[in-house]
């Protein structure tokens, strides 16, 4: 189930970055006390998107996806 359909605006990239945090289930089930903070050994899964006018053509495909820390993703590819 989703909330989608009820959205009558669109939300500004600051409002999404600061909404998405706290939508990721899995960083509040780690047991880590180190998760969801950005500071050396941090555990971190970070996507980062190169800004353009078409937000969705933004979000289709990431520049850069780090998982636990690694670049696992450059360019959208693998």
């Amino acid at each position: 189930m989703t909330t989608l359909a009820s959205i009558t605006r669109e939300y500004s990239l600051n409002e999404i970055a600061t909404m998405t945090p706290r939508r990721t289930g899995p960083v509040l089930l780690r047991p880590a006390a180190i998760v969801g903070i950005l500071v050396r050994a941090a555990v971190a899964d970070i996507a980062v998107y190169a800004n353009d006018a078409d937000r969705a053509k933004m979000f289709r495909a990431a520049s850069l996806v780090f998982k636990d820390g690694e670049l696992v993703v450059r360019d959208g590819g693998g």
